[in-house]
């Protein structure tokens, strides 16, 4: 959790919790893949965290399998909230830009962050987070998303065990090449991958 923020010495700082655990990437490491209905799960909390941030007007651009640490009780938790912007604003498109190429995590940044007028949004959050469910579940990188968006190299979720058809077809959309095509809140993301443990 962010606890403080303030500006000195020309910085603007943000304090943060200390936590323990290890990130998602160190786990895959150590423990191999993650099982579907064990992760999709732990992503849970981080999906609520997330659409708060975006209601209040923020995204974090720079969701990955090394800024999610799972705490040794259980819970999943984001890092890293350097590359933070608000996106409300009339210049956001203009300032979000001026450091776009040194946040871009190939596999995990969509094709608008390639993009100096990329139309950044939620849906940039929610390609990423679905990026790293693909990574935790499947040991790889995704294809990068400008290399996608020239047809080559789109994710194979029906490989995927675990998971049932509604849940592939929510990340299957949520990591759409177009931003259009995915959807419009990582909470809408959410509805759809935990639609069935709410119903059934």
């Amino acid at each position: 959790d962010v606890l403080d923020t303030f500006q000195a010495n020309n910085t603007a700082y943000i304090v943060m919790e200390y936590l323990e655990g290890n990130t998602l990437k160190a786990l895959l490491k150590t423990e191999g893949v993650f099982d579907a209905a064990r992760l999709i799960k732990l992503m849970e909390p981080v999906m609520k965290s997330l659409s708060v941030m975006h209601r209040t007007g923020f995204i974090h651009r720079d969701i990955s399998p090394d800024n999610i640490i799972l705490h040794p009780t259980g819970g999943a938790k984001i890092l890293d909230f350097g590359a933070v912007r608000a996106v409300e604003n009339p210049n956001a498109e203009q300032d979000l830009n001026k450091s776009t190429e040194a946040i871009v995590k190939h596999g995990f940044a969509p094709v608008e962050q390639y993009r100096s007028r990329g139309g950044i949004g939620p849906w940039t959050d929610e390609y990423a987070l679905c990026g790293t469910i693909y990574y935790c579940l499947t040991g790889r990188v995704p294809v990068d998303a400008v290399s996608r968006s020239m047809g080559e190299g789109h994710p194979d979720w029906q490989s995927i065990p675990g998971l049932t058809d509604r849940q592939r077809a929510a990340l299957e959309k949520g990591m759409s090449v177009l931003a259009k095509d995915r959807f419009p809140s990582v909470a809408e993301l959410a509805a759809e991958l935990y639609a069935e443990e709410v119903t059934g």
